[in-house]
């Protein structure tokens, strides 16, 4: 799931600033999560909310440019990750000495979709 939402967030990401914080990265993965999320559950709610109370202050998005910050990520998920209903239940974003970890939990909506390993 890891490698999903980093290309999903793609386009996401390459509106941080290049001086971007570890929260910053954290938060702009979390956003993406909402989006991919909200088309899974067929709710938008959770990406405003997100951008709306979520957001570190130097990446908050105005009211009148949420639409077009959710809207691209939402046609994104129609046209290249349709096929992918796993609903990502978590992402994480660590620094250590041996360098940046990115982590995400996807959960199968049918168990028999992901093969053995996600079957009980």
């Amino acid at each position: 799931m890891r490698d999903t939402i980093l290309d999903f967030a793609q386009p996401a990401l390459k509106r941080l600033p290049p001086d971007y914080t570890l929260e910053e990265l954290r938060a702009m993965l979390q956003f993406a999560a909402a989006v991919w999320n909200a088309v899974v559950l067929r709710d938008i709610r959770g990406a405003f909310e997100h951008l709306a109370t979520k957001m570190p202050r130097r990446l908050l998005v105005p009211p009148s440019k949420e639409w077009p910050s959710i809207k691209r990520l939402l046609t994104r998920k129609h046209r290249d990750f349709h096929f992918d209903e796993h609903f990502i239940a978590a992402t994480g974003v660590e620094c250590d000495d041996t360098g940046l970890r990115i982590t995400a939990i996807g959960v199968c909506p049918d168990p028999r979709c992901c093969g053995q390993e996600a079957q009980a």
